[in-house]
């Protein structure tokens, strides 16, 4: 499917915003380096097309043992509704 640049916003003069011009994989690049800033770019132009992501954050605590020696616990999590 063809990205067409969007039209809304105002236009600064400094630049356009860096968009990808095709899919690569990791070795069709010439170093690490490269792929982490492809796929660095990639991640952040994806998102800038995405909705916000929402998600509930759960946390669970535990306390074990007697009043002279007590153990706590504590674990926390996310979930995407």
């Amino acid at each position: 499917q063809l990205m067409l640049p969007q039209t809304r916003g105002v236009d600064k003069g400094d630049h356009p915003p860096i968009t990808l011009t095709r899919c690569l994989s990791r070795h069709q690049l010439h170093s690490n380096d490269e792929w982490k800033l492809y796929e660095l770019v990639a991640r952040h132009w994806l998102a800038s097309l995405s909705p916000s992501l929402q998600y509930h954050e759960h946390t669970a605590r535990l306390t074990l043992g007697s009043t002279q020696q007590r153990e706590s616990f504590t674990y926390s999590w996310h979930s995407i509704p």
